[in-house]
């Protein structure tokens, strides 16, 4: 009862001591925390924090018995307890964008994924080049949006897949330039792959001059789901 009682107070005085000022969010953060040592519990709680621009998350943090350490950097707090960070951390980020640089693919396009070869953004380096494969370094819910423009006098065929499924097509038979795109959201657990297939066929091309044709996506929320 004792230990649902000083989280509950901890957490209200420091989402209040938030909005007020953040010296006195930073002293009842350590006095909880101080308070904990003494009594020697081992507590684990939700608590608030508020990173630089605002944003409240919910975290758990778990303070066993022990010294303790308040670092504010960054906009973060981190708790440490004998030199181990055991909570409060910042979002986890994952997002990737390339393009298609290398010239037309296709006709008879044998390679399958289309190898968006000019990388702008790999955060989490999720993303493989080389083979045109997003890998995803964590689990979660993710958002992908593929962008091509077909080859002038063919028509074209593209394939959105997770691991070896097919969960989206994209096609188009005008034999003229004709941009398209397609945004799909896709649940992956660590590990799983998220590509792009020009389907083979003596039909198809793609153009890959210039910066129309793209890859890209983010993490929209970490977790099994």
């Amino acid at each position: 009862m004792l230990r649902v009682f000083l989280c509950f107070i901890f957490s209200s005085k420091f989402t209040v001591a938030e909005e007020v000022s953040p010296n006195m969010s930073f002293i009842s953060f350590v006095l909880f925390g101080f308070v904990l040592v003494l009594t020697e519990h081992f507590v684990a709680c939700n608590v608030l924090r508020e990173t630089m621009s605002d944003e409240v998350e919910k975290r758990t943090v778990g303070i066993p018995k022990g010294g303790l350490t308040v670092n504010i950097g960054h906009g973060l707090r981190d708790l440490i307890v004998n030199g181990k960070s055991v909570g409060i951390q910042g979002k986890t980020v994952v997002a990737f964008q390339a393009t298609l640089t290398t010239g037309r693919i296709g006709p008879n396009y044998a390679s399958g994924a289309i190898k968006f070869n000019a990388v702008t953004l790999n955060i989490g380096n999720g993303y493989n080049p080389s083979t045109g494969k997003f890998t995803a370094p964590i689990a979660g819910l993710y958002q992908f949006t593929v962008t091509y423009l077909q080859q002038n006098g063919y028509s074209s065929y593209v394939r959105l897949i997770k691991g070896s499924s097919v969960l989206g097509d994209m096609h188009a038979n005008h034999k003229n330039y004709d941009l398209l795109t397609k945004t799909i959201l896709v649940n992956l657990t660590k590990g799983q792959t998220f590509w792009a297939k020009l389907e083979r066929s003596s039909s198809y091309a793609v153009y890959g001059a210039g910066r129309y044709t793209q890859f890209g996506g983010f993490l929209l929320s970490a977790g099994n789901y």
